[in-house]
């Protein structure tokens, strides 16, 4: 019942998203919305790309991400990279600790992550610079969830277009 209250107490400061507490460690986890960290290195692609992938509403950091990852997983949906963000390995690390905040670069960015007619999730590629694997992140506007998913490359994927034509399914990954 306390566990529940504190939560609470905790999630009325507007600059906490979430909190969880980690009975094992007894700490209490805080997700600041806009943490206290400037990105120093921020490298950006507008290369766009299409495929499948997974996609949560559940991992606050890429650990988890990383750690459930299954590339066999039956429940992947459309998904279209709208832009590619490369970041220092330091900003990297720093954002995995916390991949639902509100950074500069995510919310710069907003117009580009949502989900069209088709369904299909419109988000951003954040990986640490020279290196294939990232986080997919798109913070949806409309209901104000954050959808994200691991991925250790983009060789499923297939790159586009600028202009994205109206589709009836979405195209199965190269194999």
């Amino acid at each position: 019942m306390y566990v529940n209250l504190l939560e609470d107490l905790l999630q009325t400061d507007e600059r906490i998203s979430e909190c969880r507490m980690d009975f094992d460690a007894c700490d209490i986890i805080l997700y600041h919305k806009q943490p206290e960290h400037s990105y120093d290195s921020i490298k950006t692609t507008e290369q766009k790309y299409e495929g499948v992938a997974a996609m949560n509403l559940f991992y606050r950091e890429l650990g988890d991400a990383m750690f459930y990852y299954n590339p066999d997983e039956p429940n992947k949906g459309c998904v279209v990279i709208e832009k590619i963000i490369s970041l220092s390995d330091e900003d990297f690390w720093f954002f995995g600790e916390n991949i639902k905040q509100e950074a500069s670069f995510i919310t710069d960015n907003e117009e580009l992550q949502y989900f069209d007619q088709q369904m299909t999730l419109h988000c951003l590629f954040i990986q640490k610079e020279d290196a294939e694997f990232g986080v997919l992140i798109s913070h949806d506007k409309k209901s104000g969830e954050v959808y994200s998913g691991y991925l250790p490359n983009l060789d499923q994927f297939q790159e586009i277009g600028c202009e994205i034509s109206e589709k009836e399914n979405c195209m199965e990954p190269q194999m």
